[in-house]
């Protein structure tokens, strides 16, 4: 069976920023397999082997594959701000062996993104505490005893 198919899919893949390695893992195919058809070194596989690259997605990720965090930052920022956290005490809560706390706002690891993601979740914002609601005047105590008749 033609290659040109699968190779077109691994170029795909490619421009979406996922690896030779990372198809490998998840196709099960071999990575010199992989890298003569995306040369084009190997022309013909078998129909196994291009149903299995195929199914690799563009989602497909790894944990160093880099992705936009979106507004995680300012998620965690708020959580951090609510609790009265310095930047220490979240590097520290995160298990970081340095004093301090720094992701790249424009990408980060996709592995960070679910350690941000999951602390957020096991840590959520307090909850203010709600002011009793005002009773109107003829409810308040003070006007039931003095017009009380």
């Amino acid at each position: 069976m033609s290659a040109a198919k699968a190779r077109r899919h691994i170029e795909k893949l490619s421009k979406a920023g996922v690896g030779r390695r990372t198809i490998q893992d998840i196709s099960g195919v071999g990575d010199t397999t992989l890298q003569e058809v995306k040369s084009g070194k190997k022309t013909r596989i078998r129909a196994r082997t291009e149903k299995a690259i195929l199914e690799v997605t563009a989602e497909a990720t790894t944990c160093a594959r880099l992705v936009d965090p979106g507004d995680l930052l300012q998620r965690l920022d708020a959580l951090r701000l609510a609790h009265g956290w310095t930047r220490r005490e979240l590097a520290r809560r995160f298990g970081f062996k340095s004093n301090v706390c720094q992701f790249n706002p424009l990408r980060m690891t996709a592995e960070n993104v679910h350690r941000v993601e999951r602390f957020i979740r096991a840590n959520p914002l307090p909850q203010q505490a709600e002011k009793p609601a005002e009773k109107p005047p003829s409810e308040s105590p003070f006007y039931l005893r003095r017009y009380q008749y």
